[in-house]
């Protein structure tokens, strides 16, 4: 069994942060369960890790918290390449962008108490 086939059972999230050579920023998430993909143009000089951060939070969880066509009863699984992201989640630690980090965490306790079967899998 392939690692990815752990979360079948779950909606899933693909996150991605990228940024040009002249230090423009964007993120994007994409759900292939309801075909949607969101993509925005995030200030210029920001690290990815900030990046993927954002992404995390202000695209990606925040969809999940106000999406109502979603079943309350589900898993959800966001997939980041962005390790740093995921250490300092995991962690709740960080040296840097600890703001980022708490307001992750606090959407994560809200979905939480909405979803009754919610998890945060990254």
């Amino acid at each position: 069994m392939s690692r990815i086939e752990l979360y079948d059972y779950s909606l899933k999230i693909y996150t991605n942060a990228s940024k040009t050579s002249d230090n423009r920023t964007s993120a994007a998430f994409y759900v292939p369960e309801v075909e949607l993909e969101e993509k925005v143009r995030l200030s210029n000089n920001l690290t990815i890790y900030a990046v993927e951060l954002v992404n995390i939070r202000m695209l990606s969880l925040k969809w999940v918290h106000s999406e109502q066509n979603i079943d309350r009863e589900e898993s959800v699984t966001i997939f980041s390449d962005s390790l740093s992201a995921i250490d300092a989640l995991e962690l709740v630690r960080s040296v840097c962008r600890l703001n980022l980090i708490n307001k992750i965490l606090q959407l994560l306790v809200e979905i939480s108490n909405d979803m009754t079967k919610f998890k945060s899998n990254f």
